[in-house]
């Protein structure tokens, strides 16, 4: 008796965790982000969500790390520098940061970007 009740609480607690959504943090089992330096301005950055979260909230944490990895380098904004690999659990791309972009550049400023995805992750 007491080694089924042991192992439905075992199942209740492993079907409470699966439907969490990944919360903003580095990668463990339920997802996150994680990155690698390529060079002293760039990094390839992923943030893996699973299927609690959305594409398009994936997306914005992948920004959100990719403007805290900015700030931290000493840079101002980022850009894009390759495909964007955008799937329904995982967003993950290299990113370039610069400081003053040219205006013809699409950058994001890594302060706004910040700024508009604290909201999501308190």
């Amino acid at each position: 008796m007491l080694t089924k009740m042991k192992n439905t609480l075992l199942i209740t607690i492993v079907l409470l965790c699966s439907s969490c959504a990944t919360k903003y943090g580095p990668e463990n089992y339920l997802g996150g982000y994680s990155e690698l330096r390529v060079s002293n301005d760039m990094y390839r950055v992923s943030f893996v969500g699973n299927e609690a979260t959305t594409q398009e909230w994936n997306y914005r944490m992948f920004l959100r790390r990719a403007a805290e990895l900015t700030i931290q380098s000493g840079f101002t904004h980022f850009t894009l520098a390759d495909q964007l690999k955008d799937k329904v659990i995982v967003s993950s791309g290299v990113i370039k940061m610069i400081n003053n972009p040219a205006k013809d550049v699409t950058a994001y400023d890594a302060k706004t970007v910040i700024a508009e995805t604290q909201r999501l992750v308190d």
